[in-house]
């Protein structure tokens, strides 16, 4: 069986980082070319094992993927991942941003998300465990449920509270 070289694969994934990141910072994300879009698809499916590198590439690139993909990855994720506390601490902060990206992307695509994956990405980011390095997420996790449930006084109080300790720009 042939290996593959994982420098070429640390590389792919960083110049596909750099495509996303040079589009973010001149406001293009939404004219990356399909070539590239495909260029980033095949950087994070390169492996049949999620690494750390693939893991953040999907959390910056989740938008260049169609809802039914999305949708399949984060169930494949979830399914996967049934304790978020089991993996490693630098997966856990992947796994955490993919699942808040993905929570972010279900308010603006309410109707075509699978609202078990929703439901379970939540309890995902809730069940971490108590360590100032999840707050955020378990903030975020809050913040959606807050959100789902209709609750808008208590999702203004986190946003009111992200914007009172510097997190303008988040909000």
């Amino acid at each position: 069986m042939l290996k593959k070289d994982t420098s070429k694969l640390n590389l792919n994934s960083i110049n596909a980082q750099i495509i996303i990141i040079k589009a973010a910072i001149s406001n293009t994300l939404d004219k990356i070319p399909e070539n590239k879009k495909e260029y980033i698809k095949r950087a994070i499916f390169e492996t049949n094992n999620w690494t750390e590198s693939s893991l953040r590439l999907f959390a910056i690139s989740m938008f260049i993927f169609n809802t039914d993909d999305i949708n399949s990855i984060l169930k494949a994720f979830l399914n996967n991942i049934q304790d978020i506390n089991s993996i490693s601490k630098n997966k856990q902060k992947m796994f955490s941003a993919i699942l808040i990206n993905y929570l972010n992307y279900s308010l603006n695509h309410t109707n075509i998300v699978i609202k078990d994956n929703v439901y379970q990405s939540i309890g995902r980011l809730k069940s971490l465990r108590v360590d100032p390095k999840n707050c955020f997420a378990k903030i975020m996790a809050n913040y959606y449920q807050y959100v789902l449930n209709g609750d808008v006084a208590k999702s203004q109080n986190i946003l009111n509270f992200l914007k009172a300790n510097g997190m303008s720009e988040i909000v």
